[in-house]
């Protein structure tokens, strides 16, 4: 038997949805132990090995420190992961920090504090510490304000505009870690010059959505970069939520759709919550449930599929600066069904749904695609019986769709193909 361990939702089938589920604020409040210091303009990631939230960066009242840390979204316990030695990237605001899963590694790029960057960092998340890359030129221009994504068909890191004492970008660049080069894809139509947007990674699409920002004022336009096609489309409805910056953004995959959170609009600070839908292209306000966080600007956030929530970070307030993690619940109507972790040594992927699929495996680094077969094991039940042997550290997606239907497979999170499996 191979042993497999599933690390998070390949993908999530849905029961029937009224469309208006419940969402739900709370704060996860510290059980033990140190926190890191209040901040704003920090940067996150989800690492689904370890099921944890890494911060970098950011400014506190005492200025920018280089401290990492990780936030253990069982226990609820912070930890320092800051190495005791070896070369580490400066303390910055507004860095730009994306998961490198095939290397289990943080990339983080940009951000200023007295000064501007664009160097290139790589955080082990197996074995803690910092290597810094050192690619040649062309690269792009020293920037803070940058919005990035990574892109799992290339293992790119994909960055778009940023600002400067030289003033603002609307370049668009591709880095490579395993080429260690930075290519300039800037094609001839783009959103325009900007800074302090978000963006996220569209994964049943493959592209990079990028909303928002500022120029002379606010934006609130959103655009879609094709990460096939290195080319932008906007995607602007007529009716809108008001422009910001400083305003986290995450992929919903379940919902397909992108979610922003608070920032600063024209006329203050803004603590609500929108949707754009990526299929139908229209903003919808969400009203969660439950105590809601204060008002804030330069917060940072994640999305955990197999938890439906987006987890949110520090930020700048009207009393200052925060520490606090807020989880927000998509859905507390128990209807979004998810699948059972395998952990033991098993050839069989079980996954409660209320209907048949058809599943197909790729493998990461091979063109080939098959059916796996498919095993009823209780009402409402099915399996996946794999009678593969992978070899040992090969990494898997898994494609879905309901069985007889002709629409297209539904891609695993992180687009196919991504590393949803791991064999150790």
């Amino acid at each position: 038997m191979i042993r497999k361990m599933l690390l998070c939702a390949s993908f999530v089938l849905l029961a029937p949805l009224s469309g208006l589920l419940a969402a739900e604020w709370v704060e996860l409040e510290p059980s033990s132990g140190g926190a890191p210091a209040p901040r704003v303009h920090a940067t996150a990631i989800h690492d689904p090995f370890a099921h944890r939230m890494i911060i970098f960066g950011g400014q506190t009242s005492n200025g920018f420190p280089r401290d990492i840390w990780a936030f253990d979204l069982d226990t609820l316990v912070w930890t320092e992961l800051s190495p005791a030695a070896g070369a580490e990237p400066p303390g910055r605001i507004t860095p730009n920090a994306v998961l490198d899963p095939d290397q289990q590694q943080m990339l983080v790029w940009a951000g200023q504090s007295t000064v501007f960057f664009n160097d290139v960092w790589a955080f082990d998340l197996d074995e803690p510490g910092w290597a810094e890359y050192q690619p040649a030129n062309p690269e792009p221009n020293i920037r803070y304000g940058t919005a990035s994504v990574f892109d799992p068909m290339t293992r790119d890191l994909v960055t778009f505009a940023g600002f400067t004492n030289a003033g603002r970008f609307e370049d668009t660049w591709r880095f490579d870690p395993d080429g260690v080069t930075w290519t300039d894809v800037s094609p001839s139509t783009d959103p325009g010059r900007r800074c302090l947007h978000s963006a996220s990674y569209d994964a049943r699409r493959h592209r990079m959505i990028m909303y928002g920002g500022q120029r002379s004022g606010t934006l609130d336009d959103i655009w879609a970069f094709d990460l096939t096609t290195d080319s932008w489309e906007n995607l602007t409805p007529a009716d809108r939520p008001a422009g910001r910056f400083f305003s986290p953004q995450v992929y919903d995959v379940i919902r397909d759709r992108a979610l922003i959170f608070g920032g600063r609009r024209q006329s203050g600070l803004t603590n609500d919550v929108w949707a754009f839908d990526l299929a139908s292209e229209t903003w919808t306000e969400l009203a969660p449930g439950g105590v809601n966080p204060s008002a804030r600007e330069g917060s940072t956030a994640i999305y955990i599929v197999h938890e439906d929530r987006m987890i949110v970070f520090g930020g700048s307030s009207s009393t200052g600066l925060t520490n606090e993690v807020w989880s927000l619940a998509l859905d507390t109507s128990g209807a979004i069904i998810f699948p059972d972790a395998i952990t033991n040594a098993s050839d069989v992927l079980e996954w409660p749904i209320p209907a048949a699929v058809d599943w197909v495996r790729g493998e990461l680094g091979n063109v080939a695609t098959y059916t796996v077969d498919l095993v009823s094991t209780a009402p409402h039940a099915t399996a996946i019986d794999d009678p593969s042997t992978p070899v040992s550290g090969t990494g898997f997606f898994y494609l879905v769709k309901l069985s007889g239907n002709a629409g297209s497979w539904q891609s695993s999170p992180g687009a196919e193909p991504e590393r949803d499996l791991i064999l150790p």
